[in-house]
């Protein structure tokens, strides 16, 4: 994604928190972690990650994290004092070694790419945090490397209330009976059966969407247990 387009997302949250969408919880007082649908993107049916930073009430960056690299953006007018820094810091890079559980993270920061300032201010960020250069574009940093002291992690997830949950296994039950449809459709008009071309089946799946609303009470019980 390109900065311009990060910085949409982060204008449209300012707008309204729930723009477009997104669904998010807080991993520290100043970072929520989101999922967000894109509908311009090749794969839209699968959500991006991202990281997204506060100050007070304000969206002013997020981190798009690719697995691979890392993708910060800040906005033009909260630049220079110190929130991405903090936030990875404090709690981005805290929770991808220590929740997601990787070894060591990759960015790549091409000057070709995001020109002379925004190099300048990438690599003094990525330098600050802990990030080691490779070569001319790539930095890594392994967990081994990293200064966990100031660590401020506080994840909250804000659950679902009953209403919430009616709705879902609603939609789910909906969902299921829409793709056995599809899998009647296709066999009956074409005398092809989708499950001889695809594992699982559209049938397998059907079921499979049936069946997870009845899951849904033990995967809440389990959450207030834990809470």
């Amino acid at each position: 994604m390109t900065e311009k387009s990060i910085i949409a997302i982060l204008n449209g949250l300012n707008r309204n928190p729930y723009y477009g969408n997104c669904i998010k919880h807080s991993i520290s007082k100043n970072v929520e972690l989101a999922h967000i649908w894109i509908e311009n993107s090749r794969h839209k049916h699968s959500p991006k990650t991202f990281f997204l930073i506060k100050k007070d009430n304000e969206y002013v960056g997020a981190v798009l994290d690719m697995k691979i690299d890392l993708h910060w953006v800040t906005l033009p007018q909260h630049r220079r004092k110190g929130y991405l820094t903090t936030a990875l810091k404090e709690a981005i890079i805290p929770y991808l070694f220590s929740v997601v559980e990787r070894e060591e993270l990759n960015i790549l920061i091409n000057e070709l790419e995001i020109g002379t300032e925004n190099y300048d201010n990438s690599l003094n960020t990525a330098l600050k945090v802990g990030f080691k250069k490779v070569d001319d574009t790539n930095f890594i940093l392994e967990e081994n490397d990293f200064d966990f002291s100031n660590e401020e992690l506080d994840i909250k997830h804000k659950g679902l209330s009953d209403g919430e949950t009616e709705d879902i296994c609603k939609e789910l039950k909906a969902i299921a009976k829409k793709v056995s449809v599809i899998n009647s459709k296709i066999e009956l008009s074409l005398g092809q059966t989708p499950s001889n071309y695809m594992k699982p089946s559209l049938d397998d799946m059907s079921y499979k969407l049936s069946y997870f609303p009845t899951l849904i009470d033990d995967i809440k019980h389990d959450f207030i247990q834990g809470s």
